[in-house]
């Protein structure tokens, strides 16, 4: 944990930058570059930068546009699409707080050392923001995005139209602020905690579930499966499941419901290949789970969240009943096999 590049963040963290600081009269290109940043980068928001990085953007942006409200007001213009798939994964719990512990489970896929804590004080509930990062160097414009993403996930989650719940930020109010009265009266400055207070009965509602959302999601996967033929049921059910996994939600009826046939159907057609529903679904994960580790960097927190699992522990436990491996130990020995691989190429060779 030396350095300052010690964490990673997700680049969709920041989406929208480009069009938020031409809007100010600067140019983003310019200010992305001084971060080490560039255009390019905006346009692959999967991929991942160092999470200071990101943050100097913020601080960067907030100078050069003489906006003291930068990462809150560049989080205003955002959606909580910035959390890629994790929003549908946490819609699907049965209760807002059931949500809001799977996000924390789960927000190392967006970035690095960042978690949501609960605290109940009476009938409140607090939802306070940490990063080891901003702590440690002190980015208030990246404290300031993060807090108003966490509003807005809870604002869509919970269907709430002009929401008035309390954005609380540790950092002094500024001197000088351009914002309109309604969001200005939501902000509490030199707060006890930088987060969002909620009442405490909130917890027990049910989250907005956008099935809309997951059915697109599954028609496109579909779609890029539409070489396979329509009789070929194991190789539809496998696309089906791989898209399915990620939301926690891979259930035999909504993998029948997705290939337009009943639950029962779909289960004589398995038991007629040799195989179950579970069967297939665990083959699903430890296929994925191979490939991923093979030919990704993908984080391991990130791929256990891709495949379904609500810990990281039970993937690798599961992992290691597959392989006989650690998802680690298996990255490991691919990446040294390839290294022996190239390597043995390069050797010269010499004829006798």
């Amino acid at each position: 944990m030396t350095g300052k590049n010690m964490h990673l963040a997700r680049v969709s963290s920041i989406s929208r930058f480009d069009e938020f600081v031409r809007a100010q009269g600067a140019d983003p290109s310019s200010l992305l570059a001084q971060a080490g940043l560039s255009l390019r980068q905006l346009h692959s928001p999967n991929s991942y930068c160092a999470y200071t990085a990101l943050a100097d953007a913020l601080e960067i942006g907030a100078n050069t546009c003489k906006e003291p409200l930068f990462g809150l007001k560049l989080a205003l213009s955002q959606t909580s699409k910035i959390f890629g798939d994790l929003t549908l994964t946490i819609a699907q719990q049965p209760t807002f707080a059931e949500a809001m512990q799977t996000a924390d489970q789960f927000l190392g896929v967006q970035a690095g050392g960042i978690s949501v804590r609960m605290t109940m004080v009476d009938e409140r509930v607090y939802l306070s923001f940490h990063s080891e990062t901003c702590q440690r160097f002190g980015y208030l414009q990246k404290i300031q995005l993060s807090v108003q993403q966490l509003a807005t996930l809870v604002e869509e989650l919970l269907g709430l139209e002009n929401a008035s719940f309390p954005i609380c930020l540790r950092q002094p109010k500024p001197s000088q602020i351009s914002i309109d009265g309604v969001k200005l009266s939501r902000l509490r400055f030199n707060a006890e905690f930088d987060g969002i207070d909620l009442p405490r009965a909130w917890l027990s509602r049910v989250p907005i579930r956008n099935d809309r959302a997951l059915r697109i999601h599954l028609e496109e996967l579909l779609q890029k499966s539409k070489n396979i033929t329509a009789d070929d049921v194991y190789q539809q059910t496998i696309t089906v499941i791989g898209g399915l996994l990620p939301f926690g939600d891979c259930t035999l009826e909504k993998v029948a419901m997705a290939l337009g046939m009943s639950k029962r159907n779909l289960q004589y057609k398995l038991n007629a290949m040799g195989t179950r529903f579970d069967q297939t679904v665990t083959a699903v994960r430890c296929s994925i789970a191979k490939q991923h580790l093979s030919d990704s960097s993908m984080p391991i927190t990130e791929l256990a969240l891709n495949l379904g699992y609500a810990e990281v522990a039970i993937f690798s436990r599961q992992f290691k009943k597959w392989t006989g491996l650690s998802p680690r130990e298996f990255r490991r020995q691919h990446k040294d096999k390839i290294l022996k691989e190239k390597t043995s190429a390069l050797r010269p060779s010499y004829e006798v």
